[in-house]
Order: C-alpha cells, then sequence, then structure tokens
C-alpha cells in the first residue's frame, strides 16, 4: 500500500491517495463500492459499510472520493479531496442510554476529545426509535450523523433498535457505535450481524 499527496488542478482542494497493488477493481464497479452491503463478486464478500462512511464523511465535509483502477491484477487508487481552509463541521450525535452516570461519561470524553457536537439524548429505545423517525415531539429532530447505542434499554432493547434502524431504508446509512458493560463475543457477534458499526466496551476513552 502507497499513501501520498498529489498537486490538484484546482487551488481550491487538497489532493492525497491511497493505493494498493491488489486484484484491482474494474469500472463498472467505481460507483457500487461506496454503496452499503454491495455485492460485487457472487464468489465474494459484499462491501461492507467502510467505505459507505467515507463517501458520507467526505460529502459531509464538502470534499470528494473516487476510485481508478482498471482491474485485472492493475490495484487501485482511493483519491481524496478535501476543500482548503475546510471548517470543521458540528456532529449531530444522538446518544442513547437509560444510565445518567453512563451519559454523563460519554458526555465528558467527547468533551476532553474536542469533538464538536450536538448532543441529544434518549433514555429508552421507544424514545430512539421515535427520534430517528422525528414522531410526534421529536419532529423537527436532526438526522444524526452518529448514533451511539447502548444495548441493555428499558422498552424496546438495543440490539431491537439496531436492527430496526437497519432495516429502514431511510435510516440504514446513519453509523450506530454500540457502547456496552459486556464483552462477550455473543453480544459483539450479535451487533455486527445486525450491521453495527462499531462496538466498544464501557467504559471507555474517546482519543
Amino acid at each position: 500500500i502507497r499513501i501520498g499527496t498529489s498537486e490538484s488542478v484546482s487551488d481550491q482542494e487538497d489532493l492525497f491517495y491511497i493505493k494498493d497493488n491488489g486484484p484491482g477493481i474494474p469500472e463498472q464497479y467505481h460507483e457500487k463500492v461506496f454503496g452499503l452491503f454491495q455485492r460485487l463478486d457472487n464468489a465474494k464478500e459484499g462491501t461492507g459499510v467502510g467505505l459507505s462512511i467515507v463517501h458520507k464523511a467526505m460529502n459531509f465535509h464538502g470534499g470528494r472520493v473516487w476510485i481508478e483502477s482498471k482491474g485485472q491484477d492493475d490495484g487501485c487508487t482511493f483519491w481524496f479531496a478535501f476543500p482548503k481552509n475546510m471548517e470543521q463541521k458540528k456532529l449531530n450525535i444522538l446518544l442513547v442510554e437509560d444510565d445518567d452516570g453512563h451519559a454523563e461519561l460519554v458526555t465528558f470524553n467527547l468533551e476532553e476529545a474536542g469533538i464538536l457536537n450536538s448532543l441529544d439524548r434518549a433514555c429508552d429505545g421507544v424514545e430512539a426509535l421515535d427520534y430517528l423517525r422525528e414522531k410526534g415531539a421529536n419532529s423537527d429532530s436532526p438526522t444524526p450523523d452518529l448514533v451511539l447505542l447502548d444495548l441493555k434499554l428499558p422498552k424496546v432493547d438495543g440490539l431491537e433498535v439496531l436492527a430496526t434502524v437497519k432495516n429502514d431504508e431511510k435510516l440504514k446509512s446513519i453509523p450506530i457505535v454500540v457502547l456496552s458493560t459486556s464483552d462477550s463475543d455473543r453480544d459483539q457477534q450479535a451487533a455486527y450481524a445486525n450491521h453495527a458499526n462499531g462496538y466498544l466496551v464501557k467504559p471507555m476513552d474517546f482519543e
């Protein structure tokens, strides 16, 4: 893998690239690789969520990402174009946590990490789903850029919330990171089976 920078044809962008020496990706799949769980070849695993999150993050910051590859063992080059003098934007974060102490810990760590954000909290699974669906008092709720989700929740547990969101066409692209006191393989496998984007064991330290 090679990482480098390049001069841009525009004075409004900074460019860098990541190049590998793998089998490459045929041109007809170049846009498809940035989708969620896209299968390019029936004999291989799908794309998962990583490139989709990268694409969404670049768009959020006003940047661009694209791929260059001829396929046929030519490798892939992923290009990233960032606007010069890019301003840091605030993130809308939804914390789904019923424990006040844990909620304070998460908030403290985010502030200590210097993450600019707008943090809203839901205290149970029903409240979280109502927030995401903009129901009732949540009609003006912003679509979160990130959901931090506890597993052990009142009314509707975290795994059910996760499965519901990831099976909703309007919501499934929202990144969800599970925060749990459980470090069991069973819970982690269940979370990833329902398409969680990450799994952190409490107490956590955001760096």
